[in-house]
């Protein structure tokens, strides 16, 4: 029988698998032991792992694997004895039966492994397997689960170990941060961080071994879009003459259309003629993220838009649109340097940055709801049932207020009259 143990690609870069290999009755046995390695670990001669030095996440991962390989080598051992007990023929097939009787209830019945079962769920996501309860995953939600599983195979590749749910521990949560910061800003991490925490639970719930310290694990979440368009900015842009610029002026229009209707880019993209009603006085829609039914007024430069082009604007690209918008804010001269916070290798900078670089399609719909909300003449619940926020917390944050329009705010109220002296 002479079993051997061997990894699939000894010239991997990366985590291999390890395989048991033997011949029964002249026919050639693959086995895998659902373990994986990096080739820099692996002693060929021994066909076992090597304890490393210095490594006590890997030194544990190593360790565990020589216990799965012994476990294996028995469980063959075993299982020969055995089809020759029952006078079974001992064959390949038969052979790997008696090891699956085996070893099933020393395997998961899931992947242990984070990436493997990160990488089935979004499998399963995208395909419609698994859905929300407002229905399929949002493509903007499963490019961001793809982008955690892209970090975490570059953290297994640079450390040469494999992610497993029983090691998510704060020692591992620091480690992966650290690696993160080095290329990615805040909230990159931060929804990894969130991603990472939401397959554990779902891993947690089938059954599988999960560390319960993944739970303390911190999310980061620092606000980026930090200014807004007011009423005069918006003005600025609109009266801004582009027609020897055909793309811009088709990107101010649809830029314009969020910032007068709050709407999303996806919304905006969806938009259509059907969409106006009460004679065009009412936009009616439900929103693509949250499939929330709302209806907006249609303020005048919506109206003009819309008689400018017989219609709409022609859509294009989110990407497009953000890099567009930027050329047209400069061109409208909205010019004003802002500080801005910017992070490198985990350490926070302050920069000074003009405001045309910092405007993004979201900007839109942010200049809308602070706009609204600095008229004081309609409530935040009226907002909300436009923007189609869920919370008044949630709502708060979205806004941009500056500190020198809270002091404005506050200046305009005369409350000194009013004021007792204590005794």
């Amino acid at each position: 029988m002479n079993p051997q143990f061997r990894i699939r690609n000894p010239k991997s870069d990366a985590p291999t698998s390890i395989r048991l290999l033997s011949y029964i009755n002249d026919k050639r046995l693959v086995y895998s032991i659902g373990e994986s390695i990096h080739p820099k670990y692996w002693d060929k001669k021994a066909q076992r792992a090597i304890i490393p030095r210095g490594n006590k996440e890997l030194q544990d991962q190593c360790r565990d694997i020589n216990t799965i390989i012994d476990r294996v080598q028995d469980a063959l051992i075993k299982s020969y004895s055995e089809l020759i007990r029952l006078d079974i023929p001992i064959t390949v097939d038969n052979i790997k039966e008696e090891l699956n009787k085996k070893l099933t209830n020393k395997k998961k019945k899931k992947s242990v492994f984070v990436v493997d079962f990160l990488s089935s769920f979004i499998s399963d996501i995208e395909s419609g397997a698994i859905t929300t309860e407002r229905g399929r995953y949002a493509d903007g939600t499963i490019r961001a689960y793809y982008c955690t599983l892209h970090h975490l195979e570059e953290y297994e590749n640079r450390n040469h170990v494999r992610v497993r749910f029983d090691r998510l521990t704060t020692e591992f949560y620091s480690k992966f941060r650290s690696f993160l910061s080095k290329t990615y800003k805040p909230n990159t991490i931060g929804k990894d961080i969130k991603n990472l925490k939401v397959i554990a639970r779902m891993a947690r719930r089938g059954g599988i071994d999960v560390n319960n310290q993944f739970e303390d694990f911190k999310t980061i979440a620092i606000d980026v879009d930090v200014i807004y368009l007011d009423i005069d900015e918006l003005n600025k842009i609109e009266q801004s003459n582009l027609s020897n610029k055909p793309m811009l002026d088709n990107a101010r229009d649809l830029f314009l259309l969020s910032c007068w209707t709050g709407l999303r880019y996806s919304d905006i993209a969806k938009l259509r003629e059907e969409h106006f009603t009460n004679g065009g006085s009412r936009i009616k829609l439900s929103m693509k993220k949250t499939s929330n039914p709302i209806v907006i007024p249609v303020y005048l430069p919506v109206h003009r838009i819309r008689e400018k082009y017989n219609g709409l604007p022609r859509i294009i690209s989110n990407v497009k649109l953000n890099a567009y918008i930027k050329d047209v804010c400069k061109i409208a001269g909205i010019d004003q340097m802002i500080p801005v916070k910017e992070y490198k290798d985990g350490m926070t900078y302050e920069v000074m940055k003009p405001k045309f670089s910092l405007v993004t399609v979201h900007t839109g719909r942010r200049s809308f709801a602070t706009n609204l909300y600095k008229t004081g003449a309609v409530t935040v619940r009226d907002i909300m049932a436009v923007t189609g926020h869920r919370s008044e917390s949630a709502f708060y944050k979205y806004i941009r207020i500056t500190p020198e329009e809270s002091a404005d705010r506050l200046e305009s109220v005369d409350f000194s009259s009013s004021l007792k002296v204590a005794r």
